[in-house]
């Protein structure tokens, strides 16, 4: 879809301006396949064992931990 980055924001700003829309959306059992692909889903909670370029403290755990981790920094280094 050559269009997907901006239907991505569309369904975000809909969710975020719209309670009952996110209501409805978080309702539902598929929302995960509209949002990622499950093969996407399943590798974040793979052991995460490599190296990382950026400053973050230490950690054991999954991809998904240091996606969040990253994301903290992200926002964080922002607002500052």
């Amino acid at each position: 879809v050559p269009c997907q980055q901006e239907l991505l924001i569309l369904f975000w700003h809909m969710l975020t301006i719209n309670n009952d829309f996110l209501r409805y959306i978080c309702s539902k059992t598929n929302t995960n396949e509209l949002l990622v692909e499950r093969d996407f889903a399943v590798r974040l909670n793979e052991q995460f064992t490599g190296n990382y370029p950026l400053d973050l403290p230490s950690f054991n755990g999954s991809y998904a931990d240091l996606f969040c981790l990253v994301v903290h920094r992200v926002v964080t280094d922002a607002v500052l």
